[in-house]
């Protein structure tokens, strides 16, 4: 099998090229990210073409930061929409499949956990530029027979992952030396948090196991607080530390997200393998050798 993996040196890339590479040597793997050419520009999606006989291609890259979403707009809806529907055109001239990544597509969900069928309700720049790019995903399938799959992870995470992001940004504060506060904007937000392992062996799975289109809900099936993050990451660390929840609410905050994954489970065969606090102490490890601790 032949695949492209775009934003294969991003966090979530990096970890799953080498995943495949571990798991499966039938598998070769293409690579393209930043420096290879920006995907939202229509003249970088003709470079596609010099690929040949790609059989599939799993789409990480995108524009992925919700705060900033608010601020870079155009980046995020036009650039992820445009980034998506030149992956497609590749697909519907070169007979390949995609997997598709998409996610904050439930908002404030009256259903939980959430399961695919639920309402959508995006509610910031990022998920609307994912919305739309499912519905194009969708239209490419019916009309020009792409066979699509379509993952939403809610919260992905793991080492290498940036550090504007939760759980590196508490990681960081908590073993740093330096620092005798951990600061946060709000404590009360809750998400599902899936290591980013168990993710690249759904996409694994997906890879070998599916055709045609279908949507897939993915998470652990388990929400925690910013308080109960910072609570554990503590513990791991054996440090104690001042809070200061400085009670700034994000634009839109959702309150709490816990993913349905019955139907990956069922038809993929797949379920996560790395709790919670295991995945945080591989986090806490990485950054106590940075600064001498370990």
């Amino acid at each position: 099998m032949k695949i492209l993996i775009t934003g294969s040196r991003g966090f979530i890339g990096k970890h799953l090229v080498a995943f495949l590479e571990e798991k499966d040597v039938a598998i070769e793997i293409i690579h393209w990210d930043k420096a290879d050419g920006d995907l939202s520009q229509l003249e970088t999606g003709k470079q596609l073409l010099q690929f040949q006989g790609i059989d599939k291609i799993i789409h990480l890259a995108s524009n992925n930061f919700v705060p900033e979403s608010w601020d870079k707009t155009a980046d995020y809806v036009i650039g992820n929409y445009t980034s998506t529907f030149n992956i497609l055109e590749y697909c519907r001239h070169n007979q390949a499949e995609l997997i598709y990544l998409s996610s904050y597509m439930y908002g404030n969900s009256d259903f939980i956990p959430i399961a695919e069928h639920a309402p959508l309700k995006v509610n910031n720049p990022y998920g609307f530029s994912k919305l739309a790019g499912e519905q194009l995903c969708q239209f490419y399938h019916e009309t020009f027979q792409v066979p699509v799959l379509v993952l939403r992870p809610f919260n992905i995470f793991g080492v290498g992952q940036r550090e504007d992001f939760l759980i590196p940004y508490l990681a960081e504060q908590i073993t740093n030396p330096t620092k005798n506060i951990v600061e946060v904007n709000d404590a009360h937000p809750r998400r599902d948090y899936l290591y980013v392992n168990d993710f690249c062996s759904l996409l694994y799975k997906a890879l070998i196991n599916h055709k045609g289109y279908d949507i897939f809900n993915v998470g652990f099936g388990q929400s925690y607080s910013v308080a109960e993050v910072i609570e554990m990451v503590s513990k791991i660390a054996g440090e104690t530390k001042e809070i200061h929840a400085k009670h700034i609410v994000r634009t839109n905050e959702i309150n709490d997200v816990v993913a349905d994954i019955t139907k990956a489970k069922t038809i993929l065969g797949w379920k996560p393998e790395t709790s919670f606090e295991e995945g945080l102490s591989q986090i806490v490890h990485h950054y106590q050798k940075q600064f001498g601790k370990a």
